[in-house]
């Protein structure tokens, strides 16, 4: 009785939207012409777990309850909402924050529009520029006059950030990340010139200060923060330059009532060409340190980046290349103890020679290299240069993978594919002397037959995987399979999908069978029953003293569910 209720408030009560509403639609005879639509869905299954020679993982018998549904008037308005029973417990998924997640309270979010302009209330989020208002949630109010050819365009809000956190402190140990209630406003203008533009945007967010001595004690302090954020893009015939500067200050105020502040800069740049056959590109950017914005919840600062690349295309584009060139590095005020570089390279090559075949390759490298120097250990030193450099880590990261697919002809009544995919890594770390290096390769080859005309299909194949480091040797290979066929008009569907694999290390030996079966049936387009079989079986060995100790574990799962979709309308009868 207690879950019915529950399923019931939560069609009422769960996390809802109005999406962007048309005024000119606004209308009574336009709405009902399209009519009150109902879609959504509501699935139920119930999974049995049953071992053998083995622990088990899981409760032996779970069951889930969940569905949605979505409620439109006309063009302009739509209620979505969705619900999860289980005997895990009960939860309300909620759009905005993804799936799975416990919400308390509703977010409301409005956004009427007339032509170009728009109307935002409620909980919204909005990009002005990656050093302003960069996709920072916000609650309150916005609007926007949208670009469109040549014109002015901009837009302006003004909400809270933030929410207060109080502290929680148990046993004298912090268990949160207190915050003070933060909120401000940002604006954006911009003028364009068809596809060139110039665009200036400006935040100022600011924590509303409150009395309380525990925040002080926790050395959390309220502050400011002023961006501001230049950008401009001028396309010339096929070269397209781009040019942005950003300047933040961020003030603190502590118990004192004592204000300090910092000011930083950014700066991002670019040139493209693009080409008929030929696509190049230059970007320079940089963040000095310090540098952040209230518009942001996260952001990397003290870093300089320097990229190229180059992309040529041949033979009516069934050749393409790609090249690209990056490189990074931090501490660019040098006062940090540790110093990063990161060297990447990157090409690729991808060849059609025909619509049923396409052959590519790729390969890249990453190093990184670090310096670290701590901070008091000058103060140790004999002369100035003793403990320079006293910790210099390297890392090189390369990656090369090849692959092939092969299709027959689409007219046969059989249809046949071969593919393949090889990619072999190799990482080497040094500190100091000390090297530690890995190596893997992975292989898989497979092919799969379709006969059109009584949907029957099978593939077949083969994996393997080998690593190499300090700790030994390991390598995985076997077959895998599967078959699907169709009956009554795709009302009946079965499959089934085996995989068969062999483990071999310094210590151990495995085998590992698993095996998939599905059986569906769908009655019409609402109604969906299934069953799902699947097994684990591990046989293995662990060599100690030349005596082999063999264990063969069992794992059996049997889920049967059903799925119901609904997709239903109502338009005003004409007279």
């Amino acid at each position: 009785m207690k879950a019915s209720i529950h399923i019931a408030f939560v069609f009422l009560l769960a996390a809802f939207s109005v999406g962007a509403q048309d005024l000119e639609h606004l209308k009574v005879s336009n709405i009902w012409a399209d009519g009150l639509r109902i879609v959504g869905g509501l699935q139920t299954e119930g999974k049995y777990y049953l071992p053998f020679n083995t622990a088990p993982r899981q409760v032996p018998y779970q069951y889930f309850i969940a569905g949605n549904v979505k409620l439109s008037l006309g063009k302009w308005v739509a209620v979505p909402a969705s619900f999860s029973f289980t005997n895990q417990g009960f939860s309300i998924a909620h759009g905005f924050y993804g799936k799975n997640i416990a919400q308390r309270f509703n977010r409301i979010s409005l956004k009427p529009y007339y032509k170009r302009h728009k109307l935002y209330l409620g909980t919204n989020a909005l990009v002005f520029t990656d050093y302003t208002l960069a996709g920072h949630r916000f609650d309150g109010l916005a609007y926007e006059y949208q670009k469109s050819g040549k014109g002015i365009y901009g837009a302006v809000m003004k909400g809270r950030f933030l929410r207060r956190v109080s502290p929680l402190v148990e046993n004298g140990i912090l268990k949160n990340r207190p915050t003070y209630a933060r909120h401000g406003e940002a604006a954006k203008l911009g003028y364009s010139f068809g596809k060139a533009f110039v665009e200036l945007s400006y935040l100022h967010g600011f924590d509303k200060k409150a009395e309380d001595k525990l925040l002080d004690s926790l050395n959390v302090h309220p502050e400011e923060n002023q961006a501001f954020a230049l950008k401009v893009v001028y396309p010339l015939g096929n070269w397209v330059p781009r040019l942005e500067w950003a300047r933040s200050r961020i003030s603190k105020i502590d118990r004192s009532e004592f204000t300090s502040a910092s000011t930083h800069d950014a700066f991002d740049s670019g040139l493209e060409y693009k080409g008929k056959k030929v696509d190049w590109g230059f970007s320079y950017s940089r963040v000095n340190p310090g540098f952040k914005t209230f518009g942001a919840y996260y952001f990397n600062n003290d870093l300089e980046t320097i990229a190229t690349s180059l992309g040529l295309r041949f033979l009516e584009n069934k050749l393409m290349t790609n090249t690209k060139l990056g490189l990074q590095r931090s501490n660019l005020d040098n006062l940090a103890a540790k110093k990063n570089s990161n060297l990447s390279i990157e090409a690729s090559l991808v060849a059609n020679p025909s619509e049923k075949m396409n052959v590519h390759a790729n390969f890249s490298n990453f190093s990184a290299f670090s310096n670290f120097n701590p901070t008091y250990n000058y103060l140790k030193g004999i002369n100035g240069y003793e403990f320079i450099d006293t910790l210099n880590y390297r890392q090189v990261n390369t990656n090369l993978s090849m692959g092939f697919s092969v299709q027959s002809e689409a007219s046969k009544k059989i249809q046949k594919s071969l593919s393949g995919e090889l990619i072999y890594q190799t990482n080497g770390d040094r500190l100091g002397e000390n090297r530690n290096p890995s190596n893997s390769l992975f292989f898989t080859l497979g092919q799969q037959w379709v006969f059109g005309q009584t949907q029957f299909q099978v593939g077949y194949g083969l994996n393997y995987s080998g690593n190499k480091n300090d700790f030994g040797r390991q390598t995985l290979i076997g077959p895998y399979a599967n078959v699907s066929k169709a009956f009554f008009k795709n009302a009946l569907r079965i499959s089934n999908n085996f995989v068969w694999n062999f483990s071999k290390n310094d210590a151990n030996r495995s085998a590992l069978l698993t095996d998939y079966f599905m059986l569906s049936y769908k009655a019409n387009r609402s109604h969906t029953t299934y069953l799902k079989f699947n097994l684990m079986v591990n046989s293995g060995g662990q060599f100690q003293d030349s005596a082999r100790m063999a264990k063969s574990t069992i794992e059996s799962f049997f889920n049967l569910g059903y799925r119901y979709t609904l997709n239903a309308g109502l338009k005003k009868k004409e007279k």
